[in-house]
């Protein structure tokens, strides 16, 4: 018979809920600290990411957005009186010096241009006078210089040697490439003779919240209305490559990252309430026997669930909250935050409500009988066994009682497993990522490069100032005898080159040449152009016959910037030394191989390079030479002290790659071990609190072992042996699936190439730390459980149970 109404029994149930917590506060000590683990983590990953973009979104306000270089000071006033620019600075670039292993690149900025660039740490001030500088600390710091103003130094600046200057700024950032700048005065750069040609870094006002693509067309529109052509029209690739829009992109990080989370703490609850239910079973079929519904214990049970959630989901906002400001304090808003948190806590409730489903579906089909006489197995033994006699023993108690409730055990197992599988990933990732092999991406057939460099050159005269190089070339066969002879020196190689202006089909904008680098196929590299080509040939003797070239657009450089596509049969020209233009044909459109220097679009067979450059008979460019690992650092000085010895040649390092790309690893390295940090702990406390239940919930059964004669030590065999079962499953886990799920992530990226070749190395420490811990707790649980056990007299353990 069905009731029409039914009574309101919530209070009863609110102080039945209440009075089972007060009675399990091991239990709700460890749902707490794990709930309050998981939205703790959560926080951090959502403010993390969010606060970076802030972060990102806020330097950006003060970027410049674009560039009109080659600019006038008429520009420049025109610019100033636009009320749409907010700020406009000057910016010149006066020429590069090599020294020994370091390079000077000297530029006039004004204030503007200092602070648009990003520079907002200067210590000291603007240069004024005529020998005032502004240098970089690390500048400073690579001479083992004093970082302080009021020094002099002296410098081989665009307008002679051995010049002194003062130092009147310094810019406090970082800087580990080894090529620093150098901010000189007006009055200096007045005396230069390209004095009124600016490029003007300009920002408009009012485009926090502007597209990128609206930003460009305003620009443009700027640039036209100030008389500025639109091939000098430069987007800051700074300042569009960080405003680009990323939030979908970081919102799939962060629900991804959140859904382990989540997982990982809903898997961990669910073991808590599961074992928790079959625990109390006594007490819920008592609760039967008193008159208690399905759907009241159903109630009891969520109300205790959603009364822990409002205890652990504000104390893991709070400590999320406060690590993420410590993270990130630049891009930290308590509006994100506030979003953050309302978020995450109703994901966690919802996740926490799914989560104790199961347990509480259990808990509510308890009948009164069965409560009476209920065990902790999962079901009851009905197959018989023809050993009427068995051996007891520590061992075989052990493993009794663990496969006694099958569930409860893969529970546990699968917590900590999922915890291992995660760790071996991010450790194996971290492992198996190699610096030198990203950095070899840049450097592909050697370590160390040697290039002609014309210093204190501007770009328009680059041309003129490589072929001057070239006639008296400085990468000659002394300096490749030189360099053979050095020890640690394995090979070295020279691509043959030249620099000249070149016209095409299509005219540039301004109606003038550009200049562009010409590079000679060498010998051996014809069949390696073959396999990348899209159309044409990259037959040798065709090549040579039909004065043809093989042209590179696969960064789409040549049709975005120079608005020319490549066909095949175009006829390009390029520029000879007497100023003639000589007519080459596009034979060939692809990929060109990483012949090691710097990338090029126009490669031609280097027996046609000397109808470029008639007054060259050495072409080589740029030299590649391939050290002996242990030995860079020797051979890196010596080369250094040989460019500067024989001028003209600029010289860069693996090892400046290598420092720089491990900076960004260990930026990286921190979050994700901090993500697998807290998702390990949740299995450790899955771990714990499975061993704690079993000592709380099974003193009647110690107590009647004890009775019989089991003793301290051999009942602290058994718990060790219990213990050990739940260790190995994580470890067969953790040692099967994870490696090999490490293993075929290091090949997904190795597909990808981002990070260079991953070489995998299986993560000994990192998981040699993981079961110190798990076998920590495997001798820590034995001791407390004795001591535990100790606590109560034998008899009264097992009346407790009663």
């Amino acid at each position: 018979m069905t009731w029409p109404f039914e009574n309101d029994t919530s209070a009863i149930v609110k102080k039945l809920a209440d009075r089972s917590m007060k009675a399990d506060k091991r239990r709700n000590a460890f749902i707490i600290i794990t709930i309050a683990f998981a939205v703790s983590l959560m926080m951090v990953l959502a403010l993390y990411n969010l606060g970076t973009d802030r972060e990102n979104r806020l330097y950006l306000q003060g970027r410049y957005q674009s560039s009109f270089i080659n600019s006038t000071s008429t520009v420049f006033e025109k610019l100033e009186h636009n009320n749409q620019i907010e700020s406009v600075g000057k910016e010149a670039a006066m020429g590069t010096s090599r020294i020994n292993d370091y390079t000077l690149d000297v530029y006039y900025r004004d204030q503007n241009a200092l602070e648009l660039k990003g520079v907002t740490d200067l210590l000291g001030k603007m240069p004024e006078a005529e020998n005032e500088i502004i240098v970089e600390q690390s500048y400073l710091e690579h001479l083992g210089l004093p970082v302080q103003l009021d020094q002099t130094v002296t410098l081989d600046m665009p307008f002679g040697e051995n010049q002194t200057y003062h130092v009147c700024g310094i810019i406090q950032s970082r800087n580990a490439s080894r090529i620093y700048q150098v901010i000189v005065s007006n009055g200096l750069y007045s005396r230069y003779g390209k004095a009124n040609c600016y490029d003007l870094l300009v920002r408009l006002k009012n485009t926090e919240n502007m597209d990128s693509e609206t930003l460009k067309l305003l620009i443009n529109e700027i640039a036209e209305q100030s008389g500025v052509p639109e091939q000098y029209v430069m987007y800051s690739s700074t300042y569009f490559g960080l405003a680009e829009e990323k939030s979908t992109q970081e919102l799939l990080v962060i629900i991804g990252a959140s859904s382990l989370i989540v997982l990982a703490c809903s898997l961990v609850i669910y073991s808590l309430f599961y074992i928790s239910v079959i625990g109390k079973t006594h007490e819920y079929g008592r609760l039967r026997v008193l008159g208690a519904t399905s759907v009241q214990i159903k109630r009891i049970v969520r109300k205790e669930n959603f009364l822990l959630s409002c205890a652990a989901i504000p104390i893991g906002v709070v400590l999320g909250s406060v690590l993420g400001y410590c993270f990130v304090p630049d891009g930290w808003h308590w509006m994100t935050t506030l979003e953050c948190a309302v978020v995450i806590a109703l994901v966690t409730e919802i996740a926490l409500k799914i989560a104790v489903h199961t347990p509480v579906k259990k808990a509510s089909m308890v009948s009164p009988i069965e409560a009476l006489r209920i065990n902790t197995t999962d079901t009851p033994a009905t197959e018989k066994t023809r050993i009427e006699h068995r051996k007891i023993t520590p061992s075989s108690l052990a493993r009794m009682s663990f496969a006694r409730n099958k569930k409860k055990a893969i529970l546990t197992v699968l917590s900590l497993g999922f915890a291992g599988v995660l760790l071996m990933c991010a450790a194996t990732y971290l492992n198996s990522t190699d610096v030198e092999s990203m950095a070899k991406q840049q450097f592909a057939n050697g370590d160390i490069v040697l290039s002609l460099d014309p210093a204190n050159t501007n770009a328009e005269d680059r041309p003129a100032g490589i072929n001057a190089l070239q006639t008296k070339n400085p990468l000659d066969e002394v300096l490749e005898e030189t360099i053979s002879d050095m020890n640690g020196v394995k090979n070295i190689e020279f691509i043959q080159g030249c620099v000249s202006n070149m016209e095409f089909p299509t005219p540039f904008k301004d109606g003038n040449s550009h200049f562009f680098t010409q590079i000679g196929i060498p010998e051996n590299q014809y069949e390696a152009f073959s396999q990348g080509l899209i159309e044409g040939t990259a037959d040798r003797q065709k090549l040579i016959n039909g004065k043809g070239v093989i042209v590179d657009n696969s960064a789409k450089l040549l049709s975005d910037y120079y608005n020319y596509t490549p066909q095949i049969g175009d006829i390009v020209k390029v520029e000879t030394a007497d100023g003639q233009w000589e007519e080459f044909t596009v034979m060939g459109i692809g990929k060109a191989p990483n012949l090691g220097g710097d990338s090029a679009s126009f490669y031609f067979p280097q027996e046609l390079l000397p109808m470029m450059k008639e007054n060259v008979s050495n072409f080589n460019i740029t030299c590649i030479v391939d050290v002996e690992r242990d030995q860079l650092t020797e051979v890196e000085n010596k080369i250094f002290q040989l460019a500067e010895n024989r001028g003209g040649i600029e010289v860069f390092s693996i090892s400046d790659i290598i420092t720089y790309l491990q900076e960004e690893m260990n930026n990286i390295k921190m979050p994700l071990y901090g993500l697998v940090f807290f998702i390990a702990v949740f299995g450790l406390i899955s771990l714990i609190n499975t061993l704690m239940t079993n000592i709380i919930s099974r003193q009647q059964e110690f107590g009647i072992l004890q009775s019989v004669g089991l003793s301290s030590k051999q009942f602290s065999k058994m718990l060790q042996t219990e213990c050990f079962y739940y260790v190995s499953g994580t470890a067969i886990l953790t040692l099967t699936i994870g490696t090999l799920t490490g293993f075929v992530l290091c090949k997904v990226f190795n597909q990808v190439g981002t990070f260079g070749t991953l070489t995998y190395h299986f993560p000994v420490l990192e998981i040699s730390i993981y079961f110190v811990a798990l076998f920590f707790i495997l001798a820590a649980y034995s001791v407390f459980s004795v001591r535990y056990s100790k606590r109560h007299p034998v008899i009264e353990r097992i009346k407790t149970m009663e």
